[in-house]
């Protein structure tokens, strides 16, 4: 069903037509800037160290790259025995890191984009910075745009908006450069979420636009999977003959089946680990997991609730503890969803819980929760 109107009086207050101004995304865009300007100087780390040796030229090592540079960015345990040792040896892997694991993602969009600050930067780290900022606040513009559509012109649409640009989850997928794929995959997600309730609403070809975004989640991340559960949930909201769900539907899933032939067709994914689990190869143990993980980033999105270091506590506490965040996320839910006959507040609870499905697959981390975030800021701001 379409978004309701931003009164009960179908009129705007001044307040309302001040919160939908064009500015308004301008303000929360300089804001979101400032929350995050002090990442230009935060340097590299971690991950960033193994991109710097595939793609600086002027790196003094170039690691073997079985699936090509640019794809061998995110190639973080080699199937090279040889080349997994060294890379232990010289400290880019933890020593710790057992020996039979295997992995790397297909991220081609955002190694696309850490190739560029490498030729075009080179040794100014800030530039890289910055340009993860630049990112990130058209993912703010995106995330605007879609409350707006999804919410209705008015003050909820602004709240959501709002909460959105504060949340903590934004803090690493900006700061550390390696995790640059999170923001690409949530703004093209967005893009997707939009185009898809401009084409429930009948705007003329906005159905050939929701293909293409998945495609750039996808190509960004395996976190752009969240996607896909975001425009179901959408999808349901409205009512919608067979024949007209088909003819929306078919190209989204030509593209899904397409990236996910080439990633499965490749061998990309992780296998062996203690911290990643493949839901398509390792279904029963993803099955096992999944009320844990579901209730430690439930709380990360509804809570901010720090959770990077959950995998410190031992598996039957954090299984019976992530079991009771969910039940407490679940109830709250519950109650506030009682509280209102808004229908946008159940797609907003849909939004909230089932696009956390996918990043289930890594160990618990507030940089994470992505659009579900979205979905939380919205329930707020109905509420």
């Amino acid at each position: 069903m379409p978004p309701a109107p931003p009164s009960r009086d179908g009129k705007q207050s001044l307040l309302d037509r001040l919160l939908v101004h064009p500015r308004l995304t301008a303000v929360l865009m300089l804001l979101g800037g400032l929350l995050v300007s002090p990442s230009l100087f935060a340097g590299i780390g971690a991950d960033d160290w193994l991109h710097r040796l595939h793609l600086d030229p002027n790196a003094p090592y170039h690691p073997p790259a079985p699936y090509g540079r640019l794809l061998g960015v995110f190639e973080f345990f080699p199937a090279d025995r040889v080349e997994f040792r060294k890379l232990v040896d010289e400290g880019v892997l933890p020593w710790w890191v057992g020996s039979d694991v295997r992995g790397v993602f297909f991220r081609p969009l955002t190694a696309l984009t850490h190739w560029w600050d490498w030729w075009a930067f080179g040794e100014r780290l800030w530039l890289h910075h910055a340009h993860s900022v630049l990112w990130f606040l058209l993912t703010i513009w995106a995330a605007s745009r879609f409350c707006v559509q999804w919410l209705g012109p008015g003050r909820a649409a602004a709240l959501a908006a709002l909460l959105f640009v504060v949340d903590e989850s934004h803090a690493l997928p900006v700061g550390w450069m390696a995790n640059r794929n999170a923001l690409l995959a949530l703004f093209f997600a967005l893009l997707a979420a939009t185009s898809h309730l401009r084409a429930l609403a009948d705007v003329t070809h906005a159905r050939w636009w929701t293909p293409l975004w998945v495609g750039a989640a996808l190509l960004s991340a395996e976190a752009g999977t969240a996607a896909l559960l975001a425009l179901m949930v959408l999808e349901a909201s409205y009512s919608r003959p067979l024949a007209a769900r088909v003819r929306r539907w078919l190209p989204i899933l030509l593209v899904t089946g397409g990236w996910a032939a080439v990633w499965k067709g490749l061998g990309f994914g992780i296998q062996g680990s203690a911290l990643y689990v493949d839901p398509l190869r390792e279904t029963g143990r993803f099955l096992v997991l999944l009320p844990e993980r579901l209730g430690v980033l439930s709380a990360a999105a509804w809570f901010n609730l720090p959770v990077d270091g959950w995998m410190m506590l031992t598996p039957k506490l954090g299984w019976v503890l992530g079991l009771g965040l969910l039940a407490v996320c679940l109830g709250l839910v519950f109650r506030l969803s009682r509280r209102t006959a808004d229908p946008r507040v159940y797609t907003a609870a849909g939004l909230a819980f089932l696009p956390l499905l996918p990043p289930l697959g890594a160990f618990p981390m507030t940089r994470l929760v992505g659009v579900a975030g979205l979905g939380v800021a919205g329930l707020l701001a109905l509420l």
